[in-house]
């Protein structure tokens, strides 16, 4: 399964991560490396706009940056990039047709990638929920020509 959410460390979190684990302030957690950039992150397998996930608490100050890849199915938005502050929303449309020759039947799937960077899961929820709620509009409309 993959993640739901990245929260990116910063440089020396891990250290304060372990101080905060063994004070029984965090359960358990991985602290994983990016097999190319080599920087520090937990993979989340919790949705973050799900109320009752567990998401861990993790100090703002050890936290570089959040990020979220998902998708949806209906209630589009405007293709292009959103800002909210300090967090990033980027939208992209995606549409692939099915054809059974034999049965003569076409199918058309339709959906939209969204990617998210912030600073905090906080900032990431907000950001996302504007978006769906139609209270942001594009900074950047891939749309018009």
């Amino acid at each position: 399964r993959r993640p739901d959410m990245y929260i990116w460390l910063k440089d020396g979190a891990e250290e304060e991560l372990d101080a905060l684990r063994e004070k029984g302030r965090l359960g358990e957690i991985r602290v994983s490396e990016h097999s190319s950039s080599g920087r520090k992150h937990l993979a989340i397998y919790e949705d973050p706009f799900d109320p009752t996930a567990d998401i861990p608490d993790i100090p703002e100050d050890l936290i570089d940056r959040v990020t979220l890849q998902t998708r949806i199915y209906r209630g589009f938005r405007t293709e292009g990039l959103y800002h909210d502050e300090d967090a990033v929303l980027m939208v992209k449309s995606h549409v692939r047709v099915h054809s059974e020759l034999m049965a003569d039947k076409v199918e058309r799937e339709e959906w939209q990638d969204i990617n998210i960077s912030a600073p905090n899961v906080a900032a990431l929820v907000a950001i996302y929920t504007k978006v769906r709620q139609g209270q942001l509009a594009p900074d950047e409309n891939w749309e018009q020509a």
